[in-house]
């Protein structure tokens, strides 16, 4: 029997690279199979500046204090650290938030606003 285009993982993957965050944000929501398949992609690059830019990921840190803003930091990178290659920050308390995870990182940078 023919498998659906839909359920190639290998395929989803390939499509996963040229997706918006936002795209990759419904796309998880689509199944448990889609879900384990684009979340990588969704977070391979992370720019903590892009919050300012309507970023999904970094919407929910504008509503919180900052003690929630740290825990909810860290248990982001605790949950999905591995699948970060490529992180640029301005705040020092990401790499304070980041040092407690598993991370294969490609790429870390340090931006001028760096306190």
């Amino acid at each position: 029997m023919p498998q659906k285009l839909a359920e190639i993982p290998e395929l989803l993957e390939h499509i996963s690279r040229y997706l918006w965050p936002q795209d990759l944000l419904y796309c998880i929501q689509v199944s448990s199979q889609w879900h384990s398949i684009f979340i990588p992609s969704l977070w391979h690059t992370i720019d903590d500046g892009d919050h300012l830019c309507d970023n999904p990921f970094w919407t929910i840190l504008n509503d919180s204090d900052k003690d929630e803003h740290r825990i909810w930091l860290k248990s982001v990178f605790l949950k999905y650290g591995r699948h970060i290659r490529d992180l640029t920050t301005h705040e020092s308390h990401v790499v304070e938030a980041a040092s407690g995870a598993y991370l294969a990182l490609k790429s870390l940078k340090l931006a001028a606003r760096f306190d």
